[in-house]
């Protein structure tokens, strides 16, 4: 989450820009706020958690708190909001297309345990030292714990 967060930030506050209260360029809007969200997950929630609309500006801190507010609901995997250039409706200033996509879960369907040879433990004792059992979300760091 924290790589494509940072790329969507570095594009949100280009180097060298400060707040617009100095005269510099105002941050970019967004043009359009879409989601991409696992099957059964309700869009309404979703746009209820993000801080960002259609129109308003689109900074570092409303991308941070959008993505985290998304990704502590534990429904989430990891949240990665893409950016776009979009063309404006007409106002000055830069637009944005957002995309907000919450990786789904993955779940376990077994735990099998395969022995090569002679173990003081059976298979049930070895699947729950692992610490892993079925149904259960994984990311990749709890597999490479368990092996």
């Amino acid at each position: 989450m924290r790589a494509a967060l940072a790329a969507l930030l570095l594009a949100a506050a280009p180097a060298g820009r400060a707040a617009s209260t100095d005269g510099a360029e105002p941050p970019p809007r967004a043009a359009a706020v879409r989601f991409e969200l696992p099957p059964g997950e309700d869009p309404a929630v979703a746009a209820a958690l993000v801080d960002l609309r259609a129109g308003e500006p689109v900074t570092p801190r409303r991308l941070r708190r959008s993505a985290l507010r998304l990704f502590q609901t534990g429904r989430c995997r990891n949240v990665l909001i893409r950016a776009a250039a979009a063309p404006g409706p007409g106002a000055p200033g830069s637009w944005l297309d957002l995309t907000v996509a919450c990786l789904p879960l993955r779940r376990l369907a077994a735990v099998v345990v395969a022995l090569d040879g002679p173990s003081p433990l059976d298979a049930a004792a070895l699947a729950a030292a692992a610490g892993l059992e079925a149904g259960q979300a994984v990311d990749d760091d709890d597999l490479a714990l368990a092996a």
